[in-house]
């Protein structure tokens, strides 16, 4: 069975050791799980997430057409209660042309979390949608940036990070717009738009992964 890689036990601040900009490393695959319409695997550093959509009847006339269901691995800490909502607000308003029909199930199971989560399940949960092909106002991608100390702020969020405030950022690269945003502590409105324009800078270049990886998939876009 997988276990998470342990994260270091010290209390002692731990040296950051890329840059204030630097993303972790970042895997995206399609297609990883069996008989879904649609899904994807995410890996940003040790935090990593699996998404898949099903389409189903809509059985009642008020069932909701677009619905979210976030687990996680049993050997993990508890996730923030209000994540399922985020999630949900951050991607519901990307689809367009919902089938009356239909529903679209999202399931996003979180197999590791060394921070950042909300940004690595929008991303995953934005690419187990665009596989399911799910019409879509424009994908997005989202990031976070944490203020380290009052003159200080750095991209992706690690729990082992000293932070005093952070935000997720999810934004839409073919419209070069803000599609969601959300902000936990205090922020001054100058470092506010310093920290916005790197979680912004960080999103363009998870977008051209993202192309990338729909041109292996032979996926196309439609926006």
């Amino acid at each position: 069975m997988y276990r998470p890689t342990p994260a270091c036990s010290s209390t002692a601040p731990v040296e950051r050791k890329r840059a204030d900009d630097e993303m972790r490393y970042l895997d995206i695959r399609l297609g990883t799980v069996a008989h879904a319409n649609g899904s994807a695997y995410l890996e940003l550093g040790r935090t990593k997430v699996i998404a898949s959509v099903f389409f189903r009847e809509r059985i009642h006339e008020n069932d909701p057409g677009f619905v979210i269901d976030v687990t996680t691995a049993p050997y993990l800490e508890p996730l923030d209660p209000s994540l399922p909502s985020k999630l949900y607000i951050a991607l519901e308003s990307m689809i367009t042309d919902e089938d009356p029909l239909q529903v679209i199930e999202l399931f996003v199971n979180v197999i590791d979390d060394d921070g950042s989560i909300l940004a690595a399940a929008i991303n995953c949960g934005n690419l187990a949608l665009v596989h399911a092909s799910v019409p879509m106002i424009d994908f997005i991608t989202a990031s976070t940036v944490f203020k380290a100390s009052d003159t200080n702020y750095q991209l992706d969020y690690e729990k082992e990070d000293e932070s005093k405030a952070r935000i997720t950022v999810a934004t839409m690269p073919t419209q070069q717009r803000i599609a969601y945003f959300d902000m936990l502590g205090r922020i001054s409105p100058d470092v506010m738009q310093g920290m916005i324009q790197i979680a912004q800078n960080a999103n363009n270049k998870i977008a051209e992964k993202m192309k990338e990886i729909f041109i292996e998939n032979e996926i196309k876009i439609d926006i």
